[in-house]
């Protein structure tokens, strides 16, 4: 099945067609979905949860946007605290709860690859390749951002592993990304900070992108975008790692972007 270009927009906490998970759940504003890619923005008051759970056919990217969350595993593991642009990887088959914990509505955005998964077999060895990760995002000045040259800014690594790629670009205006695809990698970006132009083949727009606004773009899509604002452009990455034959996963990166937790 191929996917299309879709744009996205999270609305802020107060939308008025969020979904209404229960009294103890939150609500949930959903911002795609596709066979590839579930998105959403859960909010929560203080003491609401999500309750243990786990699931046996996504990867769970999850980044705070606002208020506070705390990661809790099976029996009293503790994955942590998490605050303003910190977030945390759940692989498939872990068992995991969250609570929001601040008198701030937690508003915590949901980035999930959907895993083929043949009946509801329990989990096996072989089918857990990544750990549990703790990541953050220090901000725009951080001097352990990458440098990617003169026209395209600077790009700060989040997390990387079999499943996901996920980074902050930091651009000033007119710098950005030329023409390109990838056939290994589904593409879902969200706008920190800043607004991004982007563009396709031929002239095509598909759209000027603000804070809280985003775009999915499938592999073998050809895009780019630059920074259009004086403000500087800070924009997430996430993206789902598919298999090519004759191409590895990507390896080798400098450091080590992500904290196992035990």
């Amino acid at each position: 099945m191929a996917e299309e270009v879709r744009r996205f927009r999270y609305p802020g906490p107060a939308d008025p067609d969020a979904r209404d998970r229960g009294p103890t759940r939150g609500r949930s504003s959903d911002l795609l979905y596709n066979h590839m890619v579930i998105s959403t923005v859960q909010v929560m008051e203080k003491g609401q949860t999500t309750g243990l759970h786990h699931h046996n056919d996504q990867d769970g990217y999850w980044m705070v946007l606002g208020g506070k969350a705390r990661f809790s595993g099976e029996g009293d593991t503790h994955y942590g605290d998490l605050g303003p642009m910190e977030g945390i990887f759940m692989p498939r088959y872990t068992r995991y709860s969250f609570e929001s914990i601040d008198d701030e509505p937690l508003q915590i955005l949901r980035v999930s690859q959907l895993r083929p998964v043949e009946g509801k077999a329990q989990a096996r060895e072989s089918d857990i390749r990544n750990e549990v990760k703790r990541f953050s995002y220090p901000g725009a000045a951080d001097p352990g951002a990458r440098d990617r040259g003169p026209d395209k800014g600077r790009s700060y690594d989040l997390l990387y592993n079999d499943s996901m790629v996920s980074t902050v670009q930091i651009m000033e205006k007119g710098q950005g990304n030329a023409l390109h695809y990838h056939n290994d990698q589904d593409g879902y970006w969200m706008v920190l900070d800043g607004w991004a132009r982007y563009f396709g083949e031929s002239g095509t727009h598909y759209g000027d992108l603000g804070p809280m606004e985003g775009i999915y773009t499938p592999r073998y899509t050809r895009y780019g975008f630059e920074c259009i604002s004086d403000e500087p452009l800070q924009i997430l990455r996430v993206s789902q790692l598919r298999p090519v034959e004759g191409k590895p996963r990507p390896r080798g990166r400098r450091g080590s972007p992500g904290i196992a937790v035990t």
